[in-house]
């Protein structure tokens, strides 16, 4: 087992080093096969954040905010700052980070805001605060991917 970025798993899929991954939008390879698992990305605010009462955040709303993003090996940081700059903003990043429980952790104690995919929200439940994002820019998909000859559905 490895808990590293997309970019990073995903070369090891390629490699035969990893048996199966888990990653944000499609990759870019003709060597792995994928499965879509979900869609739905939200904002993780503190509890004290202006915005906690609303039912969804656009994303140019969060152009202000600090922010705690994944480290380089996360394919969604890339996504998250190509999204920020159409929006017409570059994110402040306060911290960066490969830990999903840091980066959760963070944002409670209320540090910045965060992306995160929602089965993250499913895991830490109640405790934090997360809205719905709406951004005509970001397009998160989490895929499951294989080398072609060992996906097993």
């Amino acid at each position: 087992m490895s808990r590293s970025g997309g970019l990073e798993v995903t070369k090891l899929v390629e490699k035969g080093e990893l048996d199966v991954a888990f990653v944000v939008l499609p990759t870019k390879s003709n060597e792995i096969e994928e499965s879509l698992i979900y869609e739905g990305h939200f904002v993780h605010v503190p509890e004290n954040h202006k915005l906690k009462n609303a039912n969804e955040i656009r994303l140019e709303q969060l152009k202000d905010e600090e922010w705690i993003l994944y480290d380089l090996t996360f394919a969604l940081r890339q996504i998250v700052l190509d999204s920020c700059r159409q929006e017409g903003f570059v994110p402040n990043i306060v911290y960066s980070t490969a830990q999903w429980d840091l980066l959760m952790s963070l944002v409670h104690e209320g540090l910045g805001v965060a992306l995160v995919p929602n089965p993250l929200i499913k895991m830490f439940g109640k405790s934090i605060s997360t809205k719905e994002i709406s951004s005509q820019y970001i397009c998160l998909e989490n895929r499951r991917c294989c080398k072609k000859r060992t996906l097993q559905n």
